[in-house]
């Protein structure tokens, strides 16, 4: 087995979301231990014949851990929600202490910059 990334908060969820990306999430919780709470994009990539994962985006949470999440694709003309675009490729919905909040991934080309740095 061979570490691809290190994150710097327990793990509680993960999903693929495409080939080589995947939507991570969980943290420290209300204690405030400096222990981050977050979710993160990630994305798995061969530079100079090794596997590395890197962290392409990075949402706060705030004082609640992410305990659960679901994420699922966005269906080609979807209606469920005013502000649901052609664009948007997957809806995220991460259960945070009493609440759920659902947010979208956008599909967009990035731009080589090099080798991909470790996640953190």
């Amino acid at each position: 087995m061979v570490g691809l990334c290190k994150l710097h908060f327990p793990l509680y969820c993960c999903q693929c979301v495409g080939g080589n990306r995947f939507v991570v999430a969980g943290g420290g919780g209300a204690a405030k231990t400096g222990v981050k709470n977050c979710m993160q994009l990630l994305e798995i990539g061969k530079t100079r014949g090794k596997y590395m994962g890197t962290t392409l985006e990075q949402l706060d949470t705030g004082l609640h851990a992410v305990m659960n999440m679901s994420v699922v694709p966005v269906a080609t003309g979807c209606k469920c929600h005013q502000d649901i675009s052609t664009e948007d490729k997957y809806l995220v919905a991460l259960g945070t202490g009493n609440s759920c909040q659902i947010f979208t991934i956008k599909e967009e080309k990035r731009k080589s910059s090099g080798a991909p740095q470790s996640g953190g």
